[in-house]
Order: C-alpha cells, then sequence, then structure tokens
C-alpha cells in the first residue's frame, strides 16, 4: 500500500467508511497499514456488510444493511463494469 494522508494520524481516532466489506480482506490491510501510524483509534462504518463472506475478522462498529449473501449492484458498485451508476442498491438474479 502507497501513498496515505499527508497529516500525522499518532493519537487521532479515524473513521473508515467503506462501501461494502464482505470477505474482510482489503480492510483489514488497511487497518493493518494504519495501525503503523499509531492512532488512538480505528473505527469502521459501511453501508453494506456480507459477514457470510468473511475471510478475516473484523470489528465494524456502524453497519446500513445486512446484504447476506446476495451479489449486489448499484450506488457504486458494479457487475461486469456494468450498473455502477444506478442511485439504488439491488442485488443481482441469475436467471
Amino acid at each position: 500500500m502507497t501513498g496515505g494522508p499527508d497529516v500525522s494520524l499518532t493519537g487521532r481516532h479515524l473513521i473508515i467508511v467503506e462501501g461494502v466489506v464482505d470477505s474482510g480482506r482489503t480492510i483489514s490491510t488497511i487497518i493493518d497499514h494504519l495501525r503503523e501510524q499509531e492512532p488512538a483509534s480505528i473505527e469502521i462504518v459501511t453501508l453494506l456488510d456480507k459477514p457470510k463472506g468473511r475471510q478475516m475478522e473484523v470489528v465494524i462498529k456502524y453497519k446500513g444493511f445486512d446484504a447476506g449473501e446476495d451479489f449486489v449492484i448499484g450506488f457504486g458498485l458494479d457487475e461486469s463494469q456494468k450498473y455502477r451508476n444506478l442511485p439504488f442498491v439491488g442485488k443481482v438474479i441469475e436467471e
């Protein structure tokens, strides 16, 4: 992971805003990287939580909805680079 904030995070309280937490691998990597900068705390807020897909333990402080096992699209989420611009979140139904 490269880049990051231009200010010191030491002693600061951080909130990570995530669209979807599924396997937990991405958010865990980000948290590990941020912990190196010694913040006072790190909390996660997510719009959609998919706890059945977890491969890493992740504690989510605030969550909007449980997406279950559904594959969701819209509101920035896509399937094969399509449907990202939908003004809502919907699930993909296989025919």
